[in-house]
Order: structure tokens, then sequence, then C-alpha cells
């Protein structure tokens, strides 16, 4: 998991990010954050590629979600930020050359048992990755 954390850190170096979320930013499902605090992003590798990216594109997917309390609007905000900040951005590392860029417009959802607005998108890693950096 260290490209995980390595996301994590760069994502709260920005400081637009860091106004809106503080450090509510959880390199995993939310269902495994104890007691999160909204509004917040969390990420995770995804399943698979979504059937219609072709063959040559294939890459490791990785899944946002932007969560709010409040309304679409506050987690649109956060999400066109995240999206500014991660693209076409180089990470490396010694165990990794990767750069994200977002394969799917974001949906967007309301929760309405824990009255939560929530947009999900979806990121495509492509480079050169070695399997315990994952």
């Amino acid at each position: 998991m260290i490209f995980l954390k390595v996301l994590r850190d760069f994502l709260l170096e920005d400081t637009t990010l860091a106004e809106k979320l503080g450090n509510r930013i959880y390199p995993t499902f939310l269902y495994n954050v104890k007691e999160p605090i909204f509004p917040c992003l969390n990420f995770s590798f995804g399943g698979g590629i979504p059937e219609f990216i072709p063959d040559w594109v294939r890459l490791l997917r990785l899944d946002f979600w932007v969560w709010s309390q409040k309304s679409y609007s506050e987690a649109s905000s956060i999400y066109n930020r995240l999206r500014f900040v991660l693209s076409s951005k180089n990470f490396n590392d010694t165990s990794f050359s990767v750069v994200l860029s977002e394969l799917v417009f974001p949906s967007s959802l309301f929760e309405p048992e824990s009255r939560l607005y929530f947009l999900r998108g979806i990121f495509g890693l492509k480079g050169r990755m070695e399997e315990n950096s994952l």
C-alpha cells in the first residue's frame, strides 16, 4: 500500500483540498473508517476496468468517492478540485512511476438512509508499478 500512502500525502499537501477536508482523506473504503466526519474523500483500488474501455488502454483502476452531508454542490466542488490536482500528475518512487487520468465522468447519488450526497469517479493508473508497491 505504498502508493496509496504517497497519494494520500500528496492530496493532503494541496491547500484547497486541505481547507475543504482537513485530514479527512481515507485510502480505504468508507465502511473501514470508524466514525467518519463529513465532508470527506476516500479512495481504493477498484474491481475491473469498465467493459467499454478498449483492451489497449487497460490499466489499474482507482475509485474515488467524495461525501457530503450538506449538498451535491459541496461534494462537486471537492471532486472538481481533486480532478484538477490529479490531472496528468506523475507519481514517482523507486517502486513505481505512474500517471492518473479520469476514465469516467463521476456519478452522483444521494443515500437517503444516511442522508449523504456523494460523487464517485473512476481514474486509471498507468505506468510501471512493482507488485509490492500496491
